[in-house]
């Protein structure tokens, strides 16, 4: 489950020798994808879900204008669109996801922000 390394290192002054060899156990763990489709969040979130998706639509739907793409304001969007109302969702940015938002900068680089609020 692991791979060994060898490499030349001087612990006195910190540089590579080919005269000092140490062994380096390199150990990569693969931890199994949790079961978060069985989990009460998750199942109480599908029931509400379907239960906007199967109940009859408005007679006149709701237009409802919703200021921030985040979680939030995305999650509140994909609700009104599962009853039936017309949400019109507003961003300021360029990117969705309000504090957790991600983009990629000239050299191709992915930046995330905003994990830290989970």
């Amino acid at each position: 489950m692991g791979t060994s390394l060898r490499t030349a290192y001087n612990r006195i002054s910190n540089e590579r020798s080919s005269r000092d060899i140490y062994n380096l156990q390199v150990r990569c763990i693969d931890y199994p994808r949790p079961d978060l489709e069985n989990t009460v969040n998750f199942l109480e979130a599908a029931q509400l879900s379907s239960t906007f998706r199967s109940a009859p639509r408005p007679e006149r739907p709701l237009k409802v204008v919703i200021a921030g793409a985040g979680l939030a304001g995305l999650s509140t969007a994909k609700y009104l669109a599962d009853a039936g109302h017309q949400p019109l969702l507003l961003e300021a940015r360029d990117v969705l996801g309000g504090k957790v938002a991600a983009w990629k900068d000239e050299d191709g680089d992915w930046y995330e922000t905003g994990l830290h609020i989970f």
